[in-house]
């Protein structure tokens, strides 16, 4: 399985748990491919989503899991929050009534600028936790090993071809030698009579040296 094909079991398997892959990034240089995605899961969900990553990958190199309880920080942001909305009331109320002097309804107006930029910030944060809280994030790399076969069958594939140019060599020398050796019998065959001749002239001179 390619590292695009894992990535797409992954966002199946994720979305059929009503998560979502929030960040995704894949390279191929060179034939390696790696992927890194950020997985956002229910939290109710990642004992199982955790589980169904680890049967989907071939090996897995770490695994971390880590959690930061916020609830004292929620809690205190949640009173703070419905103490300045109480406050920004009050000053809607102040000017709605036109009650005080001129000074304090445009002192009060200021104060429901702030108090409302503070209110929006708390609902944000508060929301970001109830997002946190609900969803787990989940960083995942994927990546694929080159495969150690491959680099023996690239070496074996030259062993042999040089195998059979050096076999085709050695016949093609077999063929030309055999074909030099036909071409030159008339000279052999007559080296040969030669030879033969000599010989035996040789064999007459010692046999008459011998009856002498």
């Amino acid at each position: 399985m390619d590292v695009s094909s894992a990535v797409e079991d992954i966002n199946e398997m994720v979305q059929n748990r009503n998560g979502y892959i929030s960040d995704q990034n894949m390279t191929d240089v060179d034939g390696k491919q790696n992927a890194n995605i950020m997985l956002r899961v229910p939290s109710d969900s990642l004992d199982i989503i955790l589980r169904n990553l680890s049967i989907l990958a071939v090996r897995v190199d770490y695994m971390k899991v880590n959690s930061k309880d916020v609830s004292e920080e929620y809690v205190d942001l949640s009173s703070r929050l419905k103490t300045k909305e109480e406050v920004h009331k009050r000053y809607i109320d102040i000017l709605r009534n036109k009650a005080g002097t001129i000074e304090e309804l445009l002192s009060a107006e200021r104060r429901i600028g702030v108090l409302q930029e503070e209110i929006e910030s708390a609902e944000g944060r508060i929301r970001y936790f109830d997002d946190q809280v609900s969803l787990s994030n989940v960083k995942v790399q994927i990546y694929k090993k080159e495969v150690l076969v491959a680099k023996i069958e690239s070496r074996l594939v030259p062993f042999w071809s040089s195998a059979e140019s050096k076999f085709i060599g050695g016949w093609n020398f077999i063929l030309r030698f055999t074909i030099l050796i036909v071409g030159l019998w008339p000279l052999l065959l007559a080296v040969g009579i030669v030879f033969l001749y000599r010989k035996r002239l040789r064999l007459k001179i010692i046999e008459l040296s011998k009856r002498g």
